[in-house]
């Protein structure tokens, strides 16, 4: 039948079948820092982690440094600032961790640890966000950010 594709699932997997005409996939990956091919679950482990890293990284910066709009946010949670910024400073060294849990063989576990502090920050954000009585909107950015922090976490054991 003309304009029938065959899908080969063996070869989709990446199991050698022998089958003659079946195209090396294997060339087309994209290139890992470390030199190795990157395959999809690899793929989306980069992209979530890093996205999560960079997420967190201008967070905590933005604590870190003193930016009007945390120091507003801090004022409303009723924190004293000085603690706004440790909460920072653990951020910032949490997308430290997960970058390095990405970016250097044998650490991954060091990223899913990050990851794992992530996610508690995020849980201890909503009940903040709860205690404070902000709507689902204006909390909406802790929860989401807690899940992708568990998805980071959990793609990195899955890909290590």
């Amino acid at each position: 039948m003309k304009g029938y594709v065959r899908l080969d699932i063996d070869a989709f997997a990446g199991r050698d079948t022998g089958r003659v005409g079946v195209p090396d996939r294997e060339k087309d990956l994209p290139m890992a820092p470390s030199g190795r091919r990157l395959r999809c679950m690899e793929t989306l482990t980069l992209v979530v982690s890093a996205f999560v890293a960079v997420a967190f990284l201008g967070a905590g910066i933005a604590k870190v440094v003193g930016a009007a709009a945390m120091r507003a946010d801090a004022e409303r949670f009723g924190f004293d600032y000085r603690v706004y910024r440790v909460i920072g400073a653990l951020e910032t060294a949490a997308a430290a961790g997960l970058g390095v849990g990405l970016f250097v063989d044998g650490m991954w576990w060091l990223g899913v640890a990050a990851a794992a502090g992530l996610v508690v920050t995020m849980v201890a954000a909503v009940i903040v966000h709860v205690r404070v009585r902000d709507t689902l909107q204006q909390s909406s950015s802790a929860i989401m950010f807690g899940a992708l922090a568990a998805a980071a976490g959990v793609l990195q054991i899955l890909t290590a």
